[in-house]
């Protein structure tokens, strides 16, 4: 089952690597590749650098309605089942391994 995160992200520098390091660990017990989507919005900071030393997958809004740019990110993602995160937060290791079961 093909499975999507969605990240958006305003200046996120300090909190995305933690999120991600949380979306690996999560998808390492998931037992199968997860698309990562970092949604850039209006960033003057390194977070697009630091999703894309990640292998994410970047786009870039510059809308200032965030229900619009995590949008934006759900519809490029890929996966049959997507979830979305902020990039100040974390996931637990089975969390999606829960959600497609």
């Amino acid at each position: 089952m093909n499975v999507s995160v969605v990240i958006p992200a305003h200046n996120e520098e300090r909190f995305l690597p933690r999120c991600l390091d949380s979306v690996r660990k999560a998808s390492d017990v998931f037992g199968e590749v997860v698309e990562i989507v970092v949604v850039c919005n209006r960033c003057s900071d390194r977070t697009e650098s630091i999703a894309r030393s990640y292998g994410c997958r970047t786009l870039t809004d510059d809308s200032r309605c965030l229900a619009h740019i995590r949008y934006r990110g759900v519809a490029a993602a890929a996966g049959e089942i997507v979830l979305t995160i902020d990039a100040d937060s974390w996931m637990t290791p089975g969390l999606i391994r829960e959600v497609v079961e």
